[in-house]
């Protein structure tokens, strides 16, 4: 699984994205990316300001719904798949006042959630970090670029 990082340029896709204030997913959202040819996105909607840690924290919850071994949710646990994608190694946010409510989005590049793949591989840790990545010196559990 790769570390993710900040990205300025799915920051600014999720928080125009979130200005709309449409409870939707933004469709034109890997058009909008120059970097990546498929973007993924989560989408919150409530009545506080969260930040975006708190946030994809929430969504990390649906893990409890998630069953690795048939690749199955006995909920709703798409959003928590995004989140531990392990391909994906960028994540931008955008948070809008929407009347009385609060509207995040999260977009991550490369995206994830491809219908029939699971989002990561298990085993030990950081054990099987692509070509060209490491494991992380400061999170070793996970891989990073070299």
């Amino acid at each position: 699984m790769r570390k993710v990082q900040w990205s300025d340029e799915l920051a600014k896709i999720a928080q125009t994205w979130a200005n709309k204030c449409k409870l939707q997913h933004n469709s034109l959202r890997s058009q909008e990316s120059s970097t990546y040819h498929y973007v993924g996105e989560n989408i919150y909607w409530s009545t506080r300001n969260h930040t975006p840690e708190y946030v994809v924290s929430h969504w990390a919850l649906e893990k409890q719904h998630y069953t690795f071994s048939n690749n199955s949710c006995s909920s709703r646990c798409g959003h928590y798949t995004q989140v531990v994608w392990s391909t994906t190694e960028y994540i931008g946010c955008g948070t809008a006042h929407c009347g009385h409510n609060y509207f995040t989005v999260c977009d991550y590049g490369p995206g994830g959630n491809f219908r029939g793949e699971t989002p990561y591989t298990q085993g030990t840790p950081a054990s099987h970090c692509p070509s060209g990545y490491h494991k992380d010196s400061q999170y070793q559990h996970l891989c990073s670029k070299a």
